[in-house]
């Protein structure tokens, strides 16, 4: 969506199409690894929690997963949940650290995300949506990797205690005031942008279908 206007596609989207391309002709996933991935998906309660806390409400993880001809999504906080006619949707990112963390940031920090919610509130027919950056604790078995990963890094056996002790506590993030562990940021849905993002589906489409002709 880096051109949403655009009538072709460019380089890097035709990149990834072909990738995804390989793996169905092949029959072969690719695995996604982070530590900031892996973060975010063992601390999505915490996340809700900490939501919870500060705004005093009792959200739960929503599990229901919506989709149409073009698209498919599943928040982690939606309106399905609830019946007092209350209409929530929102989704939940969790920092890896202080520095990730946009606790000053005036605008979305990964323009990806606001792509994602336009699809969510279409999905849903909703008029606005959260996304909402959550500061917790890193796992210890995040950490106890961290550690050893920087130990191989610098050559080292073992690291000393005052490093291993910066690195446990540039993780860790309870001590500080809730309210300041989470940074929201409010988004309109733009039936422009959501028209945008099928048409993108299509020209992907489009050219996945040239991919399949040329191949047979």
């Amino acid at each position: 969506m880096t051109y949403p206007a655009k009538d072709t596609l460019s380089a890097g989207p035709k990149t990834f199409l072909g990738n995804l391309f390989k793996q169905e002709l092949f029959g072969k996933t690719d695995e996604i690894k982070s530590k900031y991935l892996e973060k975010g998906l063992l601390v999505e309660q915490e996340s809700i929690d900490l939501y919870n806390e500060v705004h005093g409400t009792s959200y739960e993880k929503n599990t229901l997963r919506h989709d149409n001809a073009y698209i498919t999504g599943e928040p982690d906080i939606a309106k399905v949940m609830f019946l007092d006619g209350e209409d929530i949707l929102i989704d939940i990112k969790s920092s890896w650290d202080h520095k990730t963390f946009p606790l000053t940031n005036e605008d979305i920090p990964n323009k990806d995300y606001y792509w994602q919610l336009q699809g969510y509130m279409d999905l849903m027919n909703q008029r606005t949506s959260k996304l909402v950056y959550c500061l917790v604790d890193t796992p210890d078995e995040i950490i106890h990797h961290e550690i050893k990963v920087v130990t191989a890094r610098l050559g080292l056996i073992d690291l000393p205690e005052d490093l291993e002790n910066d690195i446990w506590d540039g993780l860790k993030f309870s001590k500080t005031d809730p309210k300041h562990r989470i940074k929201e940021f409010v988004v309109e849905r733009n039936q422009e942008d959501i028209d945008a993002i099928y048409k993108r589906v299509e020209l992907a489409r489009g050219y996945l279908n040239d991919l399949n002709q040329l191949l047979n």
